[in-house]
Formats: structure tokens, C-alpha cells, sequence
């Protein structure tokens, strides 16, 4: 989102006070739940201050804004019925934390010895990131948790 740009694109500028962007991320904060914290960045941009206020995908859904659940149909929120509710939460049963990425270890961080030890295990004829692959352990060009957890070249 971006504040102090109208919605024809032009920049108008915001003013920002101290305690301006700490005062955002509590709304988002206290609005939602589970609480999403924005990232807020301010940029100067012909000489006039805009931030620009992102939120990375949740792994948690749906998230509730004020009590209610909406969904992104084109460029307009609808609100959801108890039926899309149910089935997005069950989806996120079928996806458990450790199938997200880590966004905090790289591939780096995983043992090829590891993951070669366990390719052996299983009698696979694969190599490092096929094995990955096949059974899911990359996201988005990450490890996910559960590779992590698995392969860390730290134990942890």
C-alpha cells in the first residue's frame, strides 16, 4: 500500500511524525487476527515523503481484520462466508509449518552429506537438490523448515 499516492497515481505526500509509522503497525497489530506487523519503508520521492506498507503472505489463514474474514476478487474485497472460512482453514491443516520456506537459513545452511546420506537410505539414485525436490524440501528457492530441521549442517 502505498500512502501519499492517490489512487490516479499521482504523489501528494504524507506527513510523518514520530510517532506516525509506530502508530500504523499497532493498528495493523490490534485489527487483525493473528496480529500481521507491516514492514514500513518511507522514500523520498519529488520532494514529497510516501511510505510504502507491505505485508509478506501469511503462512496463518485467513487472517481476520476487525472480527471478519475478506478475500481479493479483481480489485475489490468481498467478505468471506463461513464455508470459505472452514475451507481455508482446513487447506492450512494440509500445510504445516515445517512445508513453509525458512526465510532465515539459505540452501548454505543445508549438509549435502546429509541429505546424500539420507538418498542412500532410501536406495535413490539422486544428487543435493534432486532429492530436495522430490520430496518438497525446497520452497521458493529455500529450504523450508522441515529441510532445515532435517539437514541443518548445524545440529539444532
Amino acid at each position: 500500500m502505498l500512502v501519499g499516492v492517490s489512487d490516479a497515481g499521482q504523489i501528494t505526500g504524507v506527513d510523518i511524525k514520530a510517532e506516525t509509522l509506530q502508530g500504523w503497525v499497532n493498528q495493523c497489530k490490534q485489527n487483525t487476527t493473528p496480529s500481521v506487523i507491516p514492514d514500513i519503508e518511507v522514500i523520498l520521492l519529488d520532494g514529497k515523503t510516501i511510505a510504502v506498507i507491505s505485508v509478506d503472505e501469511y503462512p496463518v489463514k485467513p487472517v481476520a481484520c476487525k472480527g471478519r474474514y475478506f478475500k481479493r476478487i479483481g480489485n475489490a474485497n468481498h467478505q468471506m462466508s463461513p464455508t470459505e472460512i472452514s475451507d481455508a482453514h482446513i487447506k492450512l491443516i494440509n500445510s504445516s509449518w515445517d512445508y513453509h520456506p525458512d526465510p532465515i537459513h539459505g540452501l548454505d545452511s543445508i549438509s549435502q552429506v546429509k541429505v546424500q546420506a539420507f538418498a542412500d537410505a532410501l536406495s535413490l539414485k539422486a544428487f543435493f537438490a534432486a532429492v530436495l525436490e522430490k520430496f518438497e524440501l525446497i520452497k521458493d528457492e529455500r529450504p523450508t523448515f522441515g529441510c532445515h530441521l532435517l539437514f541443518s549442517k548445524n545440529d539444532v
